[in-house]
């Protein structure tokens, strides 16, 4: 049976008032330019219990810190927002080095003798440099991404807050993957 959006909403303020949010789990001021080392100062005195662990993993990943206070603020998460233009051609080009860097370590872990695998080795050592210019970039964009917290805090605009959410959370996969690569060039 469907719900009203008046019982969905009265639910949800219910559970934020019985519930604590991540920044009050950690006795923590719901602020968006927390720095890990507050965060982990927090949970060390905050006796390490499952819910503070949570509570601290989940404000130590901007994006899910960013979410967890847009929430706080009864701003809507949108389930799809846009990331921003200049993110398109980055993505292209990071998902064609990813693949580039998986399929050859699929080829070396194949090869059968010593010179295939130094062949393939010196291959992949070849991407190093345009994995370290992505990382770069998107080292880049992370940091912008950071620095405009501040600003949506003092002004919160769901549109702003939505896309700066999918930002942060596109380049977290992507630094993740990018991660991925580099252990592959071992």
């Amino acid at each position: 049976m469907p719900r009203s959006p008046a019982l969905v909403a009265k639910a949800s303020a219910l559970n934020s008032f019985y519930m604590p949010t991540s920044f009050q789990t950690l006795a923590l001021p719901a602020d968006l330019t927390l720095t890990d080392e507050q965060i982990k100062t927090a949970y060390d005195a905050s006796g390490r219990a499952e819910q503070h662990l949570t509570a601290r993993n989940t404000l130590l990943h901007p994006a899910s810190r960013l979410e967890a206070w847009m929430k706080l603020n009864q701003l809507e998460v949108a389930r799809h927002a846009s990331i921003p233009d200049e993110l398109i051609p980055l993505f292209s080009q990071l998902s064609q080095l990813i693949n580039e860097v998986s399929q050859l370590a699929l080829k070396k872990q194949k090869a059968t003798t010593l010179l295939s695998q130094t062949l393939i080795d010196k291959q992949l050592f070849q991407t190093k440099p345009e994995l370290d210019q992505l990382a770069h970039k998107l080292a880049t964009y992370r940091n912008q991404a950071l620095a405009s917290l501040s600003g949506l805090q003092n002004s919160p605009h769901p549109t702003e807050a939505n896309t700066t959410l999918q930002t942060l959370k596109f380049l977290r996969k992507w630094e993740h993957e990018l991660d991925k690569s580099y252990t592959q060039l071992l």
